[in-house]
């Protein structure tokens, strides 16, 4: 059941139209016309108010950026805590999949790019994402470039030596999430595992099979499916290096693997 957004004494309720996006265990996503703004947001209530708040904490210690959806505050609306979020018109980069299958390696690697910037940004005020995957990238539509990274809700703050408490610990993990979440200890190269796993599906149109990454980074050959470009083969090998398992394996930084990729995209013909 949606919350009224109706406060006491007030006749007309601040936000209608509400129109359900997501439903989970915990949360519950809308996109709601907001009459005091004049204009659409996206609100997401939670059960749990400690989490909307831990959320909102870092939303609003991140800067201002293109890629970063912006945090308009918390409500209490029917007795649950809602975060009020700009509202991007488009979709999920797993709804532009499913409905695009593969898309061309120049487009994959320009949408990695912007998820790259964005998370520099996340880890230079000392935070890890923790929770990366096509679901929490939205991809705009009407005309705009813009690629924006949202749900914050499994973020949390390094310590002074880089490190992170992740919030929750996974066994199994599943394939689009770091190995490293079992032991519940992360660090920015989690997020840039993430990254890679979904640069792979953006250019097979799914996800990747295990082992499937590391055997289109090897030199194309008859076992290896069909011939691909020098600038192809250098793009699988960044995804490969960035989805290794060891975070040692992997870039140091989102700007060091944000110029290996710009740097496959230059070796192309």
């Amino acid at each position: 059941m949606r919350p009224a957004g109706r406060r006491p004494g007030h006749r007309r309720p601040r936000f209608v139209e509400w129109r359900v996006l997501l439903e989970r265990r915990f949360t519950t996503a809308y996109r709601v016309w907001d009459r005091a703004a004049g204009r659409w947001r996206f609100v997401k209530c939670c059960a749990d108010e400690r989490a909307a708040r831990r959320e909102l904490a870092v939303l609003r210690a991140l800067p201002a950026h293109p890629s970063l959806v912006r945090v308009r505050g918390l409500l209490v609306l029917s007795g649950r805590s809602c975060l009020m979020m700009e509202w991007v018109p488009g979709r999920s980069l797993r709804q532009v999949i499913q409905r695009r299958g593969p898309l061309p390696a120049e487009e994959a690697v320009a949408i990695a790019c912007q998820i790259l910037e964005a998370l520099d940004a996340v880890h230079r005020r000392g935070f890890v994402h923790g929770d990366l995957h096509d679901g929490n990238v939205l991809v705009a539509t009407g005309g705009q470039r813009r690629v924006a990274l949202v749900d914050f809700e499994h973020a949390v703050p390094k310590d002074g030596s880089g490190r992170a408490r992740a919030c929750r610990q996974l066994a199994p993990v599943p394939p689009h999430l770091p190995p490293e979440l079992s032991t519940g200890l992360l660090d920015d190269r989690s997020d840039l595992y993430g990254v890679g796993f979904l640069c792979a599906s953006m250019l097979l149109g799914r996800r990747p099979r295990p082992g499937e990454i590391q055997a289109r980074a090897q030199p194309a050959s008859a076992d290896h499916g069909p011939a691909r470009t020098p600038a192809d083969q250098v793009v699988w090998q960044v995804i490969a290096t960035a989805t290794h398992r060891s975070p040692e394996g992997r870039y140091p930084s989102a700007r060091a693997m944000l110029a290996a990729l710009r740097r496959a995209v230059a070796s192309g013909p």
